[in-house]
């Protein structure tokens, strides 16, 4: 209740103005907000570590893939192709979990 009470006296301009309570309020505001903003980066580090680790992982895969059978053999091209198709995914630049 006090809070609210010497914000309102500061937004309506009166003299009896405790500056310690309004620089603390300032000041918890301001760390909640950074806390928030380091938790955001952090979740968006994780994410796309995991994006990195996954394309790693199918790019390896891409590369000791041997055609063990003649070119035409269908299950080795659609492996082949749904490898090509997860990798490009993985490696894509997604804005959508960049943005803040």
């Amino acid at each position: 209740m006090i809070i609210i009470r010497e914000v309102s006296s500061f937004i309506h301009g009166s003299n009896e103005i405790d500056l310690p309570l309004i620089s603390t309020l300032l000041f918890g505001m301001t760390g909640g907000l950074l806390s928030l903003v380091g938790l955001i980066a952090i979740f968006v580090s994780i994410n796309t570590q995991q994006s990195v680790e996954k394309a790693k992982d199918l790019l390896a895969e891409l590369q000791s893939f041997e055609l063990n059978h003649e070119l035409g053999d269908r299950k080795n091209g659609r492996r082949l192709k749904w490898i090509l198709e997860h990798y490009k995914r993985q490696v894509q630049l997604n804005i959508s979990s960049l943005s803040v």
